[in-house]
């Protein structure tokens, strides 16, 4: 496996376990803060928090899947 392809995995790796270790801990301190009160405008902002941030990990997975696509087959051919 070529060097750039290895290092996107990384990346992409990296980026997919910080967005899961973040949605899980945000997810916790939410309901952690909300046994005692009801609160369903704190909840809401908690999950669009959540959600934005899994929306986004996803949209960054995207991308990665597409610089890898661009150097497995455009890069490849080039005698590189």
């Amino acid at each position: 496996m070529d060097t750039p392809l290895i290092s996107i995995l990384l990346a992409f790796s990296a980026i997919m376990a910080g967005v899961l270790g973040f949605c899980l801990r945000e997810r916790r301190r939410a309901t952690d803060r909300s046994e005692g009160a009801f609160d369903p405008r704190s909840d809401r902002d908690d999950d669009q928090r959540i959600a934005l941030t899994l929306f986004g990990g996803i949209i960054n997975g995207i991308l990665l899947a597409l610089l890898t696509a661009y150097l497995m087959f455009f890069r490849a051919g080039s005698g590189t």
